[in-house]
């Protein structure tokens, strides 16, 4: 179920395209697929919105003229970074807006230009067929939880989990580093956050560091450190250290 979430300062406007989307996921047996869960004229709520379910995947549609056309592509980027795989969809009331809209690089679905209430209709209805489609390939293909989706300052990714190394966080920031064989990554994220999104071979080892327990090569009971590959250490606390040795010494035996 992936949540829409509609932005439109214009009561009559805001009260056509909710009904429009309500009657288009009954018309199109879409129950299963979508729902409206937010429908408002005060853009503090879509942050608010962003805050509590990032990385949520959901469909934006929003009114680009909100207040001013400026906010709203302060908005557009926002989502972008909060839930950089959800998808947008701008509504307007003046086409020639839409040539700024590749400016921004916001990745829009469409620009959809209000007045003819039909044309709106066929737009939506295409949009969500088009998410439903995409959805579909993507849970379909991929194994559960095998990708790590994340957002850099320079693109949007995923990296496959078996080959994450470890995870840091960087002391007095918002920042983590994703470690793999071959590069490093740098996002704005918490670790209890990114530990979410992770599968079972995963261990919070540390409240700096998060292991993935296929590449511990060794534990340092001593000194408190887990060596990844042969080649990186990472800290372990003394209450997490008996648990860490648990997971290593059933991951060996197991063959994994």
């Amino acid at each position: 179920m992936n949540n829409i979430i509609l932005l439109e300062d214009s009561k009559t406007q805001r009260k056509f395209i909710e009904d429009t989307l309500k009657e288009l996921i009954i018309e199109n047996n879409f129950d299963d697929d979508f729902n409206l869960e937010l429908s408002t004229e005060d853009v503090e709520d879509i942050e608010n919105y962003l805050s509590i379910h990032p990385n949520s995947k959901s469909i934006y549609v929003i009114d680009i003229n909100i207040k001013s056309e400026k906010l709203g592509f302060y908005l557009g980027e926002k989502i972008r970074h909060m839930d950089p795989f959800g998808t947008l969809i701008f509504l307007t009331g003046h086409s020639e807006i839409m040539n700024y809209v590749f400016l921004y690089n916001l990745e829009v679905m469409d620009f959809i230009v209000k007045g003819i209430e039909m044309d709106v209709k066929n737009r939506l209805k295409k949009c969500l067929f088009s998410v439903k489609r995409k959805l579909s390939t993507y849970y379909n293909t991929l194994p559960s939880k095998s990708l790590l989706n994340i957002c850099t300052k320079e693109r949007i990714l995923s990296l496959e989990m078996k080959d994450i190394l470890y995870i840091e966080s960087i002391e007095n920031t918002h920042k983590i580093i994703i470690h793999t064989p071959y590069e490093e990554y740098e996002v704005y994220d918490s670790l209890k956050n990114l530990s979410l999104k992770l599968d079972e071979k995963f261990f919070r080892c540390h409240r700096s560091f998060v292991v993935n327990i296929d590449h511990v090569s060794k534990i340092n009971i001593k000194n408190f450190t887990a060596e990844i590959n042969n080649k990186y250490l990472c800290l372990v606390s003394v209450r997490k250290l008996k648990e860490l040795v648990s997971l290593y010494d059933k991951a060996r035996f197991s063959g994994n």
